[in-house]
């Protein structure tokens, strides 16, 4: 019982902080959403079932559900974001132990993402 209210939870907290991803460039919306998936198949069916036929977020789960798949539009605007991300994080952040970092890490998510088959 206990790790069924732990993973609700978790999957409530993913799939907010996924749709609060739609509106900052720095913050992933996919991850999340595929992390409350996880949870809510494992607690509760209800909202798994209401995840995956909702209008907003249910096409890309299922095409990477169903086929590992990223739509090519929206490879597009999240590779845009990542570099406008990076733009900022280069011309604003004054510190390379900073910087660095973030720069590499938004390079393997653009690889990631050019490596998944198109939707």
């Amino acid at each position: 019982m206990f790790m069924r209210i732990s993973l609700y939870i978790l999957g409530f907290a993913s799939l907010i902080t996924g749709f609060i991803g739609v509106f900052i460039p720095l913050l992933p919306t996919t991850p999340f959403l595929i992390l409350a998936a996880w949870c809510f198949v494992r607690s509760s069916p209800w909202m798994h079932s209401w995840l995956y036929n909702q209008s907003i977020f249910s096409k890309s789960l299922r095409d990477w559900d169903e086929r590992g798949v990223i739509r090519p539009r929206n490879k597009t605007i999240a590779i845009l974001l990542i570099l406008s991300s990076s733009a900022i994080v280069w011309f604003k952040i004054d510190y390379l132990i900073i910087k660095v970092p973030l720069l590499i890490l938004f390079m393997i998510v653009i690889l990631f993402l050019l490596s998944r088959p198109n939707g």
